[in-house]
């Protein structure tokens, strides 16, 4: 009894050793793949949305570009046609041609009164010299671009205003050539933004204003004033371009950012991670799965294999005690030629030769 416990005691650790060695490779394998899976879905994330946002940023920026030239061009013309005579309404409604371009104005330096190419009409004692665009302009002495603004005309959706000074033959100011330019189109292809169809675009301005963000209620506030994106907007005005990783709603979001080099403002793209990662979920589930059935699998291997070892092992022991007790005519099965078998053989051998060797004795004494 005691015997047949100890070959069950090494049955098992044969069993217990393999399945466990066999179990501690499959896990770190499984490990390590799952570790460069994440790793390339990771870049892969990354490097797609980066490609997003220098795209668009890249978008941006020209038509930002493209709208300063044609201020910048106008004012060229404007200087000309000053210098032979005086400019009048019809000359201003140049910027009909653009869609994007609500309205196009000149202050002049001399009284602050306005010549005005739309439909809007300065109230009494309306002084241009006295408002942003032009006191701004005025200070740079070179084209400028406005902080974003909501205007009562547009209920609200944001615009800028492009100014640049306007001078005689004798570089004098005469005033300063404006035009308002509506941001809408910038703020639609902001909405457009996802990876796979998950997260979102926003675009912030140079002074943490959201201009466009998926919740109607940000829009117009500043970021920096909100709990759980100061901290991530303070680090993207900043800096020119990066990635972030913050939390917003309880989850844990992906950031990439990139700055407008025309205007300052901020494009970014942002993701859940738990949404962009949901791929590797699945993978996951799999790998355990696999490994589960490898040591299943692996674990009945092993209960064959010791029982391959263990069982001639008992025998030979059944065998041996036989012998022990006087019954030299035991032999046990040998199946293989493995050492296994020969130490099967070699004990048949024994047996045998005690055997003769015991007759061999007992002739022996007869004849003495």
């Amino acid at each position: 009894m005691w015997k047949d416990s100890e070959g069950m005691k090494l049955k098992s650790k044969l069993i217990l050793s393999v399945v466990l060695l066999s179990s501690i490779v499959l896990i770190a394998i499984s490990a390590f793949s799952l570790t460069n899976i994440q790793k390339q879905l990771e870049q892969n994330i990354n490097s797609e949305m980066k490609s997003i946002v220098d795209g668009i940023n890249y978008q941006f920026d020209g038509w930002i570009t493209n709208k300063v030239r044609i201020v910048e061009t106008t004012a060229t013309v404007f200087e000309k046609v000053l210098a032979k005579g005086d400019l009048y309404k019809e000359h201003l409604q140049v910027y009909k041609n653009d869609a994007d371009i609500g309205d196009m104005y000149i202050g002049y330096e001399k009284d602050g009164s306005v010549l005005e190419g739309g439909e809007w009409v300065p109230p009494a004692g309306y002084d241009a010299r006295s408002r942003n665009w032009y006191k701004q302009a005025l200070s740079a002495q070179k084209l400028t671009i406005s902080d974003p603004y909501g205007d009562e005309a547009t209920k609200g959706k944001y615009m800028v205003s492009v100014a640049t000074p306007l001078k005689d033959l004798d570089n004098s100011l005469i005033g300063i050539l404006a035009a308002d330019i509506h941001l809408e189109k910038l703020n639609e292809i902001v909405k457009e933004i996802n990876i796979k169809g998950h997260g979102y675009g926003m675009l912030i301005d140079r002074n943490g204003i959201a201009l466009a963000y998926p919740d109607a209620e940000i829009v117009t506030t500043n970021l920096l004033d909100n709990k759980e994106l100061k901290v991530v907007v303070g680090e993207m005005l900043a800096s020119e371009s990066g990635m972030k990783k913050y939390i917003v709603d309880k989850k844990n979001m992906l950031l990439v950012y990139k700055k407008i080099p025309s205007t300052g403002w901020i494009l970014a793209v942002t993701v859940p991670e738990n949404e962009i990662y949901e791929p590797l979920k699945s993978l996951r589930s799999q790998y355990i799965f696999f490994v589960t059935v490898m040591v299943l699998l692996t674990a009945l291997f092993a209960f064959w294999f010791a029982g391959y070892i263990v069982n001639p092992l008992k025998k030979l022991t059944e065998a041996a005690n036989a012998v022990s007790r006087g019954n030299l005519s035991t032999k046990v099965r040998v199946d293989s030629s493995d050492e296994i078998g020969l130490l099967g053989q070699a004990f048949n051998d024994m047996a045998a030769n005690v055997g003769q060797l015991i007759i061999h004795i007992g002739n022996s004494s007869h004849s003495l």
